[in-house]
């Protein structure tokens, strides 16, 4: 009798321990359950949010695929191929012995064009040009005029064909120094014939993309630099200063925002396959430029996690691509200030970032980008206007204009304006010869101070052209 009531109250506490732990299991289970919905929920209306800025870019006329920009920006045909035209010319390119020295190749800059070259540069240039008189010579000139790269679009976003493009750089700038040596020697004929095939080799790069546009405005600044010396050396003749002002035109000036637009492209490419498969992402990591080690990281916590990708990062990338769009727009001071603030106001919110990409990094990257294309744009600027100023000296003796005022209507349509400030260039006339130059992206007149070599973020400069007789 009293063991019998002594395991019913034992059975009835153990039943109640199963019931409640079954509860307890079927409440957890629950709750994971509405978590679950809820997190697809949010997954759902977080991608509803993309699709959104997805449409709107759609709506308003802008890529977004790789076949829109093959329907932009189609790749040539095989006789207008520069790939396939240069590639004699790129395989017998030999890379200078020694680059020291080397302005546009390795070390020092090329002086000023009233500054003597030094020795060792004018040996190391002349002996390049020894080594690739075949390479120039291989340069079907007759062909290349239209002649461009193709961007390849047709192929799909993960085709980067970059290899070429670095090898047939360095004929462009191979011609640029001939430019300078042949100067040196007083060869003025010469000279100009290698600054007019330098600029029409470089107008073979053309804008739509973001590695293009880089190219041709580095190796558009050498030519400025090149025609720079040259002009202090020779005199050109005025059909031959026309054609140079002419390729000198800036047939891009929107190729920035194009080149941002094919960026935007390939953000949404990179995303959208990190979205559905991240671990494809991985065999090709050499893409975001990262070490053996880092990819190893991102492969193990790919295996803990199952995951890279967030929702909300794709977001802030395309908010972040319309933002900088919509600053392109602007003039150039309050361009750089939006930019600037955009930049604080990221480094001020934390978020988790999507693998190979960097909201911080990416806004100075593209900062510093522009700046070098606005400052291009101002040298591209002032170098015109020092042909058009050339053309004016040798209809007027040799002597420079008194002002730039004195160019209008016969020499320039109007007064050349400063890229950064819309105020007239400045322009110094000099005992001999004259100045001419643009306040640059510091947006303050340093009286037309060339960029000091030992360049720090503290330095201000203006972008000057100068000619000294």
């Amino acid at each position: 009798m009293n063991s019998e009531t002594t395991a019913r109250p034992r059975f009835a506490r153990r039943r109640k321990f199963v019931i409640f732990g079954v509860l307890g299991v079927l409440a957890a289970g629950l709750c994971i359950y509405v978590a679950i919905l809820e997190s697809r929920a949010e997954e759902r209306r977080a991608w509803a949010e993309i699709q959104k800025r997805l449409d709107a870019i759609r709506a308003a006329g802008e890529p977004l695929t790789a076949e829109d920009l093959a329907k932009l920006y189609p790749d040539p045909p095989p006789e207008q191929d520069a790939a396939l035209l240069l590639a004699p010319a790129v395989a017998a390119f030999r890379e200078p012995d020694d680059s020291s020295d080397m302005p546009f190749f390795g070390d020092g800059e090329l002086p000023h064009g009233s500054q003597a070259l030094t020795e060792k540069m004018r040996t190391n240039f002349e002996a390049a040009l020894n080594d690739n008189q075949a390479a120039l010579n291989a340069i079907p000139w007759d062909k290349v005029t239209n002649a461009w790269f193709g961007s390849g679009f047709a192929l799909g976003l993960t085709n980067r064909p970059e290899y070429h493009l670095y090898r047939a750089r360095v004929l462009g700038k191979m011609l640029c120094l001939e430019a300078v040596v042949e100067a040196e020697s007083g060869n003025g004929s010469k000279a100009t014939e290698s600054l007019i095939r330098s600029l029409a080799f470089f107008r073979m790069f053309r804008s739509e993309n973001e590695l293009y546009h880089s190219i041709r405005r580095f190796e558009e600044n050498y030519c400025c630099l090149a025609l720079e010396r040259v002009l202090n050396r020779v005199e050109i003749p005025a059909d031959d200063l026309a054609t140079l002002e002419r390729l000198l035109s800036d047939d891009h000036p929107d190729g920035f925002r194009e080149a941002l637009l094919v960026t935007r492209c390939r953000d949404i490419y990179d995303l959208t396959m990190l979205r559905t498969d991240p671990s494809s992402v991985l065999d090709g990591f050499d893409y975001y430029g990262s070490s053996l080690a880092k990819k190893q990281i991102y492969e193990a916590y790919l295996r803990m996690s199952g995951r890279f990708y967030s929702d909300a990062d794709f977001t802030n990338l395309l908010d972040l691509r319309v933002a900088q769009l919509s600053a392109l727009k602007l003039p150039p001071k309050e361009r750089f200030a939006e930019l600037d603030r955009i930049s604080k106001q990221i480094a001020g919110e934390h978020r988790r970032r999507t693998l190979g990409w960097n909201e911080q990094r990416d806004v100075v990257y593209v900062h510093g980008l522009l700046r070098m294309d606005a400052e291009v744009i101002a040298k591209l600027q002032v170098t015109r206007v020092a042909l058009e100023i050339e053309r004016w000296r040798l209809a007027h003796g040799g002597r420079a204009p008194d002002s730039l005022a004195d160019l209008t209507p016969g020499f320039a349509p109007s007064i050349p304006l400063d890229p950064f400030d819309n105020n007239p260039l400045r322009y110094k006339k000099l005992p001999q010869g004259f100045l001419i130059y643009s306040i640059g992206a510091d947006f303050t007149d340093d009286g037309g101070m060339a960029k000091p070599a030992d360049y720090t973020d503290t330095n201000h400069y203006d972008i000057p052209f100068s000619v000294e007789r």
